[in-house]
């Protein structure tokens, strides 16, 4: 896993400071879980392991929303399309329940007034391999 903090540069809040790769590799029978939860206390939670945060206060302000764009591969764990208001956890990712490897590449958007304007933005890769 890597991590990577975005500077909080406008006055918002908005410090988005958490995971860009998220893998899981386990060996079968075994599924593989590489996920992200956006939590409304501005925190963010990720399978297998780790933390992070997208907002530098807790609990989060209330106002802010999340959209995500599905760039490549596909999410087994998917909170939704369009703005979804960050009131309540949302959580992202891929689960491989064979063997094989289930990818995804996605870019998270974060808006403060419903999505009239985009505060600021991170892609993720999801990596989820049950191996023989």
């Amino acid at each position: 896993m890597s991590f990577a903090c975005r500077p909080n540069r406008s006055g918002s809040g908005l410090n988005l400071e958490f995971s860009t790769t998220l893998v899981d590799s386990q060996v079968s029978p075994t599924d593989a879980t590489a996920r992200i939860t956006f939590n409304t206390a501005g925190t963010c939670t990720f399978l297998p392991s780790g933390s992070g945060g997208w907002h530098n206060t807790a609990p989060a302000p209330t106002g802010w929303s999340i959209r995500r764009t599905v760039n490549s591969g596909a999410l087994t764990t998917d909170a939704g399309a369009g703005w979804l208001a960050l009131s309540s956890n949302r959580s992202f990712g891929c689960t491989e329940t064979a063997i094989g490897t289930r990818l995804a590449n996605v870019t998270f958007e974060f808006s403060s007034d419903g999505g009239a304007s985009v505060a600021g933005s991170r892609t993720v890769a999801f990596d989820a391999t049950v191996d023989p």
